[in-house]
């Protein structure tokens, strides 16, 4: 049987147009490797196993989706120990915009959805970081011991408990985790022991075909009764257009060491650990007062790109208005005010690539060309 509620929808769908110059499509197109961020899809939704279709059921079940949620939109594990954010979870059911039930098998499952704008204003009221759909895709290269002290690496064509607990552990955090193919491809280049050692150059060099940007070298060893966990993140060399560059050291930028009990339990630690630190490079912090921020955007040659430019930006979570400053032919300058870091917002529009770095030579700051 399927309950529902009225299933509200926040945001309209926009179509964006697609223009670009010449040179810009020249060099899109004889890439060989972009590096793209990634759609991450039902931020505002969750699911659950539930023994029955009782209302004390349910009311639980919303309360715990509700959670898993705010964790996934705020990018922070630690989102619960807010105390306003933990006194609207008691009352979870009022951010509720849709639920149903439906079967798995024998199992019973309720998925609900959660209203955007409102959880969105709970978070920034709070001062609690929000993070956008738009993430970086990172590559995860992990070598563990098995119970042989069998060195191993799990990967994409694994079907192990292990690749499944990574997989579901970054969607509940929302991460666009990748796992290696590990294939014949990947063996001829690199070896086990180069994981296992964090040889970062090395890796980066195959890591090129999975076009991620960023990857994370990280092993988990046997130390006395428990497990060692050890983790680096590297940001991919990329030159002016995006293209992987072999010829740059990879950069670490984020790293850890945990003690734990069990591999499963590394595995948790490193994919909560490593959402942390992602979101904290890109989500919006809503503690800093409002900033502005004025870029050219050079290539806009009709009303219907203006209007696909300017809804790309509201749509930023950061952005809070947008206002045309001036236009000359296809060249239109825009005035952004917007919450938190202006280094955080420049780089999440440059992770998501619909605006691109104007390639040509130039002196000028911010300047743009528009590119879905």
């Amino acid at each position: 049987m399927a309950i529902s509620i009225v299933n509200v929808k926040i945001t309209s769908v926009k179509k964006i147009p697609h223009l670009i110059y010449c040179f810009v499509l020249f060099i899109c197109l004889t890439s060989s490797i972009q590096v793209m961020a990634k759609q991450v899809d039902n931020l505002y939704r969750a699911q659950t196993e539930v023994v029955n279709q009782s209302s004390k059921v349910r009311n639980e079940a919303i309360k715990r989706l509700f959670a898993a949620v705010l964790i996934k939109v705020s990018g922070k594990s630690a989102v619960m120990d807010n105390v306003k954010v933990m006194e609207a979870a008691s009352n979870a059911q009022r951010f509720l915009t849709d639920f149903n039930y439906l079967r798995d098998g024998s199992r019973l499952l309720l998925r609900v959805s959660f209203n955007e704008t409102v959880i969105d204003d709970l978070l920034k009221s709070n001062g609690v970081s929000i993070w956008g759909s738009q993430r970086p895709s990172v590559m995860l290269w992990l070598a563990y011991e098995n119970e042989n002290q069998r060195r191993q690496i799990v990967s994409e064509s694994d079907a192990t408990v292990l690749e499944r607990l990574i997989k579901e552990q970054s969607q509940q955090r929302g991460l666009p985790l990748l796992l290696p193919l590990w294939d014949l491809d990947d063996q001829m280049q690199l070896s086990t022991t180069d994981i296992w050692a964090l040889f970062g150059d090395k890796v980066a060099q195959v890591n090129q075909r999975y076009a991620s940007n960023y990857m994370i070298l990280s092993r988990i060893g046997a130390q006395g009764l428990f497990k060692r966990l050890d983790w680096a993140i590297y940001k991919v060399a990329t030159n002016g257009s995006n293209q992987f560059d072999s010829g740059m050291t990879q950069k670490i930028v984020g790293s850890g060491s945990e003690e734990v009990e069990s591999i499963e339990q590394a595995m948790r630690v490193l994919v909560n650990q490593s959402t942390d630190f992602f979101a904290s490079q890109y989500s919006v912090d809503t503690t800093e007062e409002q900033g502005k921020l004025e870029f050219v955007v050079n290539n806009i040659e009709s009303l219907e790109q203006f209007v696909g430019v300017t809804n790309y930006l509201n749509a930023i979570k950061a952005v809070e208005s947008v206002n045309l400053v001036s236009s000359i032919g296809s060249r239109y300058t825009f005035s952004v005010r917007f919450l938190g870091n202006k280094l955080s917002l420049i780089d999440g529009i440059a992770l998501e690539q619909k605006l691109i770095v104007q390639p040509m030579f130039t002196s000028e700051q911010n300047v743009y060309m528009w590119h879905r």
